[in-house]
């Protein structure tokens, strides 16, 4: 279980998080809404421990967020960020493997390889393989993010839960791969894989 409690965070001077808490059950898909500016992404950055807070606690399974190693939480933790931005021409099928980065030394596996490829058919990207990623159209690379940051957590670390944060996810998406896309959110926490 993922819990937050009595978060507060400040930037310049302003308080943007104040006494939050939650608590997230494990196998269902949560949503945080509200208005523009309202917070959300900072929240999303402080559960996700990309921020720290200034003042309360984020735990995985009960434990502070606080206590794990970057490598450590890079392996059951995975967080697409609303822009990310790639200033060098690098292959979708590299760009991918990037999300496994935390699971090997050196150079990968044939298991990373397989998540890579697996995680390029879930999101139906296979066929950019070998372009560059700053040819892709907004859509296109939003997609080929999907797969990236879920192949950071596409099988499960022993003794721990896997968690996954999306920040805007449907940023450059047409209608169509919107919708594929909720469907196949919906059903992560029911698939055997993930």
């Amino acid at each position: 279980m993922l819990a937050a409690s009595n978060l507060l965070f400040r930037a310049g001077g302003r308080v943007l998080i104040d006494n939050v808490s939650a608590t997230f059950q494990p196998g269902l898909l949560h949503l945080i809404i509200g208005p523009n500016g309202a917070g959300k992404s900072t929240l999303v950055n402080l559960l996700a421990r990309m921020l720290r807070p200034h003042g309360g606690q984020v735990t995985y399974g009960g434990i502070d967020a606080a206590r794990w190693g970057g490598r450590e939480l890079a392996r059951c933790r995975a967080v697409l960020s609303q822009a990310i931005e790639v200033a060098f021409p690098i292959p979708v099928q590299e760009f991918v493997m990037m999300g496994r980065y935390p699971h090997f030394r050196g150079r990968p596996g044939h298991s990373d390889e397989r998540i890579c490829e697996e995680a390029m058919r879930y999101f139906q990207v296979s066929a950019f393989a070998d372009r560059s990623y700053t040819t892709l159209s907004g859509g296109e690379r939003q997609r080929v993010n999907f797969a990236r940051v879920l192949a950071q957590i596409w099988e499960p670390v022993p003794s721990s839960a896997r968690y996954l944060f999306l920040d805007e996810p449907l940023t450059f998406l047409d209608i169509r791969h919107q919708i594929d896309f909720m469907q196949r959110c919906e059903n992560l926490p029911h698939s055997r894989t993930l």
